[in-house]
């Protein structure tokens, strides 16, 4: 009878705990199902607060990676958007976006706490790198600064010479292309000496690659082509300033203290 009591006993206890072990089984799969809704409430929250769901189509886009595949996911899609270059101003941009990033999930994440300390791991090395473009962007924009004062207060000739230096050791201002110093050279001529006229620009930039007096600094040039064209389809005579009649045609009016090609021909 004792025997059978023992047992019983243990038969009692076995099923207790078998049943509590299945109770907090329960419980824990009930409190990671929660957690696992928390976590996905707070992602939403932070897809809601990175992209404008009823903005431009890109973010629409963006705010849906984020939804469906993750906040690393869109961040990588967003990052793509600076562009693959090596420039200075792209890798800001990329750092900037992953910081935004970043930042939003120090304020937003509590629950998810693996994520939440994956992304602030990152965060310290991003800061380094952005204040290293920020810095390089920074004494790119100094030496252009340079460059237009430099311009400004230039001869033609030491534009000129500036412009020529351009492909030689001896270019003072390597970060500035030689496309980019021939725009700015071409402003600022035209903004000093012809700011009104339309065609200022494209003409500069023509004389210069040429090797031609440039017409903005030498209104005389214009005016001796206006006097060749009216030599020539008024009085119908040959371009050539060889003909001695086109000569006298041409130089009988005045073209000012400038130099140009009246020098050589109307002496």
């Amino acid at each position: 009878m004792k025997s059978v009591f023992i047992i019983a006993v243990s038969v009692i206890c076995s099923v207790v705990a078998v049943l509590g072990v299945l109770i907090a089984m329960d419980m824990y799969a009930v409190s990671e199902s929660q957690k696992a809704v928390a976590i996905e409430l707070e992602r939403q929250k932070v897809c809601d607060k990175l992209y404008d769901n009823t903005g431009s189509l890109q973010d629409i886009e963006l705010w849906g990676i984020c939804l469906n595949y993750g906040i690393i996911e869109s961040v990588n899609s967003d990052v793509e958007l600076c562009g693959n270059s090596l420039s200075d101003s792209a890798g800001l941009c990329r750092t900037a976006k992953k910081l935004e990033v970043i930042r939003l999930i120090e304020r937003e994440i509590t629950i998810n706490q693996d994520f939440y300390k994956l992304a602030l791991s990152q965060k310290s090395d991003l800061q380094t790198t952005q204040k290293m473009y920020a810095e390089s962007i920074e004494k790119v924009q100094q030496k252009i600064d340079k460059l237009s004062t430099d311009l400004n207060i230039a001869t033609e000739d030491e534009i000129i010479e500036i412009y020529k230096s351009c492909e030689s050791p001896s270019y003072k201002y390597p970060s500035v292309s030689c496309i980019n110093l021939l725009n700015k050279i071409t402003n600022v001529i035209c903004e000093k000496h012809d700011a009104d006229n339309p065609t200022c620009f494209t003409k500069t930039q023509s004389d210069i690659l040429a090797d031609k007096p440039i017409r903005a600094l030498n209104p005389g040039i214009n005016h001796w082509n206006n006097v060749v064209y009216t030599c020539n389809t008024s009085e119908g005579m040959s371009l050539s300033m060889e003909n001695l009649e086109m000569k006298q045609c041409v130089c009988r009016y005045d073209f000012g203290d400038g130099i140009g090609p009246w020098d050589e021909h109307c002496p």
